[in-house]
């Protein structure tokens, strides 16, 4: 079993090196938020953040992107900002 989390942990490593070297080339909001839902499942809020916020730079309509990056201000405690993405998001 740990044998298989390690590989797990390894292609997700892959991943974020292979989503990094795609969004230096062309920072399209797919890979962005693929990356920044990578990040959110590992409990590295501020990388999703950051990840979350450049999408929605690139394509301010993602709803999912605007409600997870909601869901982490609540968690930080930012109840206010989560709240304009909430909303924006039932827009």
């Amino acid at each position: 079993m740990a044998v298989l989390l390690y590989e797990s942990r390894q292609d997700i490593d892959k991943a974020i090196q292979h989503f990094k070297i795609a969004i230096s080339e062309e920072p399209n909001p797919t890979a962005l938020f693929n990356l920044a839902v990578i990040f959110d499942e590992r409990q590295e809020r501020s990388e999703a953040k950051r990840f979350y916020q450049e999408c929605l730079l690139r394509d301010m309509h993602n709803v999912q992107a605007k409600v997870n990056l909601a869901i982490i201000l609540e968690k930080e405690g930012k109840v206010e900002e989560a709240f304009g993405y909430y909303l924006s998001a039932a827009e």
